[in-house]
């Protein structure tokens, strides 16, 4: 999803809701899902896909806007949008097993975060505490 946006899409939609473990296409290339179903135990598992749409969709607007995020790490894992009300909201995953300390900027804002092991975060900026 962040390559899209950073090459200038508008919009993104994800392409499958459900499948089975290592769900394949009708072509045979191997597909991602929201929630992954195991037919023989009857047990699913809901994705990270699913967990980084889950926080996305709970507060990123319609109408909203990329915002390209930069760390002095070089951590790409994070998602920034401003709201149509100016509020900006920043998602990112930790996909290591350790806690992340990290120092995000977002336009002129730096913000300076620990993410815990294996997590998406979510932070909420007001418009008014983003600087111009």
């Amino acid at each position: 999803m962040q390559k899209y946006f950073r090459n200038g899409a508008s919009a993104w939609q994800y392409w499958n809701l459900a499948l089975p473990v290592n769900g394949m296409s009708g072509w045979e290339w191997p597909q991602n899902a929201l929630v992954s179903v195991d037919t023989i135990k009857g047990t699913y598992r809901l994705t990270h896909d699913y967990w980084l749409m889950r926080h996305l969709s709970a507060h990123v607007r319609i109408g909203a806007h990329y915002l390209p995020t930069v760390t002095s790490l070089g951590y790409d894992n994070a998602l920034a949008f401003r709201n149509p009300n100016g509020d900006a909201v920043l998602v990112m995953f930790n996909e290591m097993a350790d806690p992340l300390p990290l120092v995000i900027s977002l336009g002129k804002q730096q913000l300076a975060l620990t993410l815990p092991a294996d997590s998406f975060s979510t932070v909420l900026i007001p418009a008014r505490h983003l600087q111009a």
